[in-house]
């Protein structure tokens, strides 16, 4: 059986009339634009993201690129995904437990960027009080390179 459909003179005429042509393919392939994906970079060059230490592991945020939620079933997904790039291949108790925390905060810091549009650096703890997030401060005065925070200063006159 055919899947394709014969028209009728009276039914190309139709066609005719509202401007369209008659012979044109009714379905023809629609190319997808394809989406540029960014390479992610897991580890240093030469160095194994294995068996680093993970408290040099500096997370890329392109590792979150296919999850576009990070709320309830995104969350464990995108929680899993970035465990088993970094993941020992032995068991390794207290390096995976340590891995785990900091992939739930860099999760936490991607999730709080795509609210605000701003990136958000690592609250860091000094003498008992948390550093402001001073990435997202300078961003909401429009201070975006160094000649601006010059200029923002008073500096550079």
């Amino acid at each position: 059986m055919s899947k394709t459909k014969t028209v009728t003179e009276a039914e190309r005429a139709q066609i005719a009339a509202l401007g369209l042509n008659p012979d044109a393919p009714a379905f023809g392939e629609v190319a997808k634009p394809e989406a540029k994906k960014r390479k992610v970079v897991l580890a240093p060059e030469g160095v194994d993201p294995r068996t680093m230490p993970v408290t040099d592991i500096v997370f890329d945020p392109a590792l979150l690129d296919d999850f576009p939620s990070l709320e309830g079933q995104g969350l464990r997904a995108a929680s899993t995904y970035v465990f088993e790039q970094y993941k020992s291949l032995g068991r390794n108790k207290d390096r995976h437990s340590l891995l785990h925390s900091e992939i739930g905060l860099f999760i936490q810091r991607v999730r709080r960027t795509r609210k605000s549009g701003t990136p958000h650096v690592k609250e860091q703890v000094r003498k008992g009080k948390k550093q402001a997030d001073l990435l997202a401060l300078l961003a909401e005065h429009g201070i975006a390179s160094v000649d601006d925070l010059t200029a923002a200063l008073g500096g550079g006159q």
